[in-house]
């Protein structure tokens, strides 16, 4: 490994407050190295290490949201500042909303900076895991999130208690 240099952002979340816990990193860090990533502060920023020249940054919370910008690195002690990211979801990732009768998870969702996801109905899954269980839990897996209005096992009926137990899987 080359000398590498300071580079700091500033990340914020998809309201455009400064996001704490937010993992600055390289997209291709010559080495597993910890210097390359660093989480931001309370205030969202967080300075790492990069060799010289052409980067890309990527500044994410877990895989739903997830932001890179090009960063052209100066080979200078003093550092790099890239300025602000701005974290938008990451749409490679899949989400499910449950919807139930009374919530509207969605609005929330929307609030926090989620703009693309599927929905179904807690109904719909009971019905589906009903008809074939194995098909459903085998539906349910492209998921990477969850978000539902209900866990789908109070419902006080014997027909969600099959939901109930494939949905917990």
């Amino acid at each position: 490994e080359g000398p590498t240099y300071p580079v700091s952002a500033t990340v914020l979340n998809p309201q455009g407050q400064p996001q704490g816990g937010a993992l600055l990193t390289l997209k291709n860090p010559p080495s597993a190295n910890p210097i390359y990533s660093a989480y931001t502060n309370s205030t969202g920023q967080a300075t790492i290490q990069s060799p010289a020249g052409a980067q890309i940054l990527v500044a994410k919370i877990g895989s739903a949201f997830l932001t890179e910008i090009p960063v052209n690195v100066a080979a200078n002690p003093a550092g790099t500042n890239a300025g602000t990211i701005t974290l938008i979801q990451n749409t490679a990732v899949r989400i499910l909303v449950v919807q139930a009768s009374a919530e509207q998870l969605e609005d929330v969702l929307h609030v926090i900076g989620f703009n693309t996801f599927d929905s179904t109905t807690i109904s719909a899954m009971r019905d589906s895991a009903n008809v074939d269980s194995t098909r459903f839990l085998t539906w349910l897996r492209q998921y990477t999130l969850i978000f539902s209005d209900c866990h789908g096992g109070s419902e006080g009926s014997s027909s969600y208690a099959l939901l109930s137990r494939v949905y917990g899987r």
